[in-house]
């Protein structure tokens, strides 16, 4: 399965908004994570959109997070920027018994879906307090 950089930095700008307490400005999440602020911008926006960060404007504005960090898993953040957690195609979720790529007689499309699964779980068992350091893994 391969992490968008849309993901990938919407992950670390989430990270960097949870550790913080008070509104996160955009250049300090820019600076810190090394992320170039006119694709932040962009990964902000959709996080926003999705209901996962909170935007305030003025001077002590900036970004926080919409619901508590431990509420948050990873499976939200890359579904959210990046849609569902696919290794392939033929795994589509409106056609769960349907390949699209090997036909009735394909052998991989099982195997894609355990790994699409397999994924998702590992995903949803991360929070954001945990990457924050405000959390602890479960350790499951």
């Amino acid at each position: 399965m391969n992490i968008s950089s849309k993901a990938e930095y919407g992950i670390r700008a989430m990270t960097e908004i949870a550790g913080g307490g008070a509104p996160v400005k955009r250049s300090l999440i820019s600076e810190r994570q090394a992320i170039p602020v006119p694709f932040l911008t962009q990964v902000l926006g959709a996080l926003v959109n999705a209901g996962l960060v909170t935007s305030t404007r003025g001077p002590e504005g900036g970004y926080t997070l919409a619901k508590p960090p431990e509420t948050i898993t990873l499976l939200d953040i890359v579904t959210n920027l990046q849609g569902p957690v696919m290794p392939k195609g033929c795994v589509n979720e409106a056609e769960p018994n349907i390949c699209h790529t090997g036909g009735s007689a394909c052998r991989l499309r099982d195997v894609w879906a355990e790994l699409k699964e397999a994924n998702e779980r590992v995903l949803s068992r991360v929070t954001l307090a945990e990457l924050s350091g405000k959390g602890e893994r479960d350790g499951n």
